[in-house]
């Protein structure tokens, strides 16, 4: 079975979604897939590090926040019995 990559954040980390209405809704879209895909390998992906980051401390801080917002969701859905990898590294 092919992985499903979720790369869902970037956008509403720079539209400025509120960070406990964003992790809701990641963790629906986790529940929900799980529902439909059961078998299915799902691999979540941190927004990337971006040059903005080095020179904005503010733009550093929200990117680190979200990062660690859909690390929490993820071990959240883990502890509940769905192991998702974070990162493709973990697949090995």
């Amino acid at each position: 079975m092919m992985p499903v990559i979720v790369t869902i954040g970037i956008n509403d980390m720079l539209n400025n979604a509120e960070l406990i209405k964003f992790e809701e809704r990641y963790l629906s879209f986790l529940r929900a897939y799980r529902l439909e895909q059961m078998l299915s390998p799902v691999i979540c992906v941190l927004p990337l590090p971006t040059s903005d980051e080095s020179f904005v401390p503010a733009i550093n801080m929200r990117y680190e926040q979200y990062r660690s917002a859909i690390q929490m969701v993820v071990q959240q859905f883990q502890k509940a019995g769905s192991p998702i990898p974070v990162n493709p590294s973990q697949l090995k």
